[in-house]
């Protein structure tokens, strides 16, 4: 079979191994015949990924993660369709209230100050991600959820935030620290 599909905003493709070696590995075993799974997430909540993405992948039965950035209008004017997204089967995902990067890397000129991880601090960004998660509830009734951080970024003016946020996830997409520093998102 041929599918193609048309991919519009940003989607991320992550392949998992048995290449991954860490304590999980050593419990999991893929179940036979298979060696590998693979994981379309979609970020931002796009007008697009409902538009387009959401129908592609329910015709072929593919299911997804949509890493919601709460602030935007797009999930606000659609918040029927999103709920409709859950209740397909895809998972709605952490991805912050208002998608804030650090602007010090080169090419983020587009971040605004006020959305700038570099002047934050740890508590500011936790209460952002924990406000997401309420709101995320309030979509879809579910307490047990996976994030991801924006622009793979996990630093602020005060260290690492990921620590102070990862017992309310099930898990983190894009970032571990176990694995070799080419797997990071940057």
């Amino acid at each position: 079979m041929n599918i193609k599909f048309v991919i519009y905003g940003l989607v991320t493709l992550t392949v998992i191994t048995d290449v991954f070696a860490d304590e999980a590995a050593a419990v999991f075993k893929w179940p036979k015949p298979y060696k590998a799974a693979v994981s379309l997430s979609y970020d931002d909540a796009l007008n697009s990924q409902l538009i387009n993405a959401v129908p592609a992948l329910d015709k072929y039965g593919f299911k997804a993660s949509f890493y919601l950035t709460l602030s935007n209008p797009s999930l606000t004017t659609n918040i029927e369709q999103w709920r409709q997204v859950d209740t397909n089967g895809h998972e709605l995902g952490n991805h912050t209230l208002y998608h804030p990067c650090r602007k010090s890397i080169s090419g983020r000129d587009w971040v605004m100050p006020y959305h700038d991880l570099d002047t934050k601090v740890i508590r500011h960004i936790r209460q952002e991600v924990l406000l997401a998660n309420t709101l995320l509830h309030a979509i879809d009734n579910k307490n047990s959820r996976t994030f991801t951080p924006p622009c793979g970024d996990f630093n602020v003016s005060d260290g690492n935030y990921i620590n102070t946020i990862r017992d309310f996830f099930i898990a983190i997409k894009g970032y571990n620290p176990q694995y070799d520093p080419k797997f990071v998102l940057h």
